[in-house]
């Protein structure tokens, strides 16, 4: 979805950190024969869930972070020219607005009367500052904060690698072509929306 294609990639799901930032995104243009389409080697992506504990429920678990790395569109319609054009990249924090939206839209009458409203009595969506780019130095990241004005913050966290990167940007073959992303999962949002998690601070781990 994030890279606008209608191809069905198969789906890795990585046991931790160390093995997603190592995964490769599977193909890559020099993996492949002049000319060949890149049917016998699927589209592969990597997935990591990451949980942390409730602070309320001993020996439980909530979904905080979801992490993807994809091939992006330019790589997928430079590998499999005959399939339908990919269309241009959703950034990551897109997709952070993509997930609150359906989990308010999925609320129970009964937890949508804990979310936070505005002074229409609309839900009061959170605010999404621009994602943060780069390798997540330390893991994990922090994605959800209160601000000043006790508004909650989400922010997604992006490596983006364009196929014909710029002069001076130094990549892997198998890493051109490629984005990462680190999102909120929507078990954290629902617990944030309706009060029953508050805001993980990594900081100090």
């Amino acid at each position: 979805y994030l890279a606008g294609t209608e191809i069905t990639p198969n789906v890795k799901v990585e046991p931790d950190i160390n093995a997603f930032v190592e995964s490769k995104v599977e193909p890559w243009p020099e993996q492949l024969s002049t000319g060949t389409e890149a049917n016998t080697t699927p589209l592969t992506v990597h997935q990591l869930t990451s949980t942390y504990p409730y602070a309320n429920i001993p020996g439980s678990e909530f979904v905080e972070i979801l992490s993807c790395k994809i091939r992006r569109y330019d790589g997928i319609n430079a590998i499999f020219p005959t399939v339908p054009i990919a269309n241009s990249q959703l950034i990551c924090s897109e997709q952070n607005k993509l997930t609150v939206e359906r989990v308010i839209a999925d609320l129970s009458p009964a937890e949508l009367a804990l979310v936070e409203k505005d002074g229409n009595g609309e839900v009061l969506r959170p605010l999404f500052p621009a994602e943060k780019g780069g390798f997540v130095s330390g893991w994990k990241p922090n994605l959800v904060w209160r601000d000043a004005n006790n508004r909650l913050n989400i922010q997604a966290v992006r490596l983006n690698a364009p196929l014909a990167t710029p002069p001076g940007f130094d990549a892997a073959p198998d890493v051109k072509g490629v984005q990462y992303c680190h999102l909120v999962a929507p078990e954290y949002v629902r617990g944030l929306l309706t009060g029953e998690i508050a805001p993980v601070d990594h900081s100090g781990e």
